[in-house]
């Protein structure tokens, strides 16, 4: 009799941790913003901030273009941010090199020698 009073017990604490980890797992989806004029499209603000860094220059076009997408298809994605990723690479994209300046003094130059200067940099572009 113990045994079956053991695994009734041992159902109602199983019960109880897959209650707790749906609770726990509804809350992360929670963190999620919706995004797009639809608003199909969602990120937590970590998966946001990448899709920023990844794409800097066209990353809310990314967007609405996957937030059309679902609205017209009825599609539904798990991960927004490497459905983006997965679609940049088909596209062929490659993210833009940061372009790092160097600063010159200037300071006591002569406007002969700044001129060389100025024509040095531009053959360097």
């Amino acid at each position: 009799m113990k045994s079956g009073v053991q695994s009734v017990v041992n159902t109602v604490d199983i019960d109880r941790l897959r209650l707790d980890k749906d609770k726990t797992n509804n809350k992360k989806k929670n963190n999620k913003k919706k995004f797009g004029e639809y608003g199909n499209v969602q990120f937590d603000e970590e998966q946001y901030q990448k899709l920023i860094n990844e794409f800097p220059n066209d990353y809310e076009k990314r967007i609405q273009s996957l937030d059309d997408y679902i609205q017209s298809s009825g599609k539904k994605y798990k991960d927004h941010l490497a459905t983006i990723r997965t679609w940049a690479r088909k596209e062929g994209y490659k993210k833009p090199e940061k372009v790092e300046y160097k600063v010159i003094n200037t300071e006591g130059l002569t406007d002969e020698e700044y001129e060389n200067l100025l024509r040095e940099r531009r053959k360097d572009v």
